[in-house]
C-alpha cells in the first residue's frame, strides 16, 4: 500500500491509460470528450470535508472506485507525484464528476 495518506477531501488516484481501458466494461466516452476527462483508479481517500461545526463530511468516493475527473481543471488543481516509480495524482473530491458503476 502507498505510504502517502491524503488529508481531508483529497484523493490519491492513478490515471487509467487508454491501453488499460480496452475490454473493460463501464461507461463509454465519445472520442471528442476524451480530451476533457481523465479516468482514475482511486487508491486512497482523506477522512472527509471539514464543515462549519468542525465535523467532517465523509467522501462519496472510496478506494477502488474508478472516477472521471475534468482534465482542464486537474491541470491547475491536481498535484502529480512519483511514488515507487508510479505516477499518481492528488486531487480534491470536488473535481470528480462521476463514479463508474458496474451494470
Amino acid at each position: 500500500m502507498l505510504s502517502c495518506r491524503p488529508l481531508y477531501d483529497w484523493i490519491l488516484g492513478e490515471e487509467i491509460l487508454e491501453a488499460e481501458e480496452k475490454g473493460k466494461k463501464g461507461i463509454i466516452i465519445p472520442d471528442l470528450s476524451q480530451m476533457s476527462f481523465q479516468r482514475f483508479k482511486v487508491l486512497r481517500v482523506g477522512s472527509g470535508r471539514p464543515i462549519l461545526d468542525g465535523k467532517l463530511l465523509p467522501l462519496e468516493v472510496r478506494p477502488g472506485d474508478t472516477v472521471l475527473v475534468r482534465s482542464d481543471i486537474l491541470k491547475s488543481k491536481g498535484i502529480a507525484i512519483r511514488h515507487d516509480g508510479r505516477l499518481v495524482t492528488l486531487f480534491k473530491e470536488e473535481l470528480v464528476i462521476a463514479i463508474e458503476e458496474e451494470s
